[in-house]
Formats: C-alpha cells, sequence, structure tokens
C-alpha cells in the first residue's frame, strides 16, 4: 500500500499561495493534517476537498415563477 502525502511547501504550491498561509489554514483546521512525529503532512483528497468546498459555484439563473 503507498499512500501519498504532502508536505507543506507541496500544499503551498499548488494552492500558489505562502507556506505561511498554509501553517494558518492548518493552525485552524480548515485542512486535515496527518502527523507522523513532528512532520505535518496533508492527504492529497483532503487537500481536493478543501479546494473544492471553496470553488465559486455558478447556479443556474432563478428562474422566473410569475
Amino acid at each position: 500500500m503507498e499512500v501519498r502525502l504532502l508536505n507543506i511547501k507541496e500544499v503551498a504550491e499548488i494552492l500558489h499561495v505562502s507556506r505561511s498561509l498554509v501553517y494558518s489554514l492548518l493552525k485552524c483546521g480548515d485542512i486535515p493534517t496527518v502527523r507522523i512525529g513532528k512532520m505535518v503532512r496533508v492527504r492529497p483528497e483532503d487537500l481536493e476537498r478543501f479546494i473544492h468546498e471553496r470553488s465559486i459555484k455558478k447556479d443556474k439563473e432563478p428562474k422566473d415563477e410569475s
């Protein structure tokens, strides 16, 4: 079983943000983490969920119900 975990630098590169912002998102719990000793890692599926939940969703225009 091979499990791929992302480090902080990789998460920052994927999101195109600074590492300090990634640490802030991790600290407040917006992105779940996996801790291995002192190392902090992020599962790719958790990062994908974070991105998906914050994506702008364009709904169809409301129907005129008059």
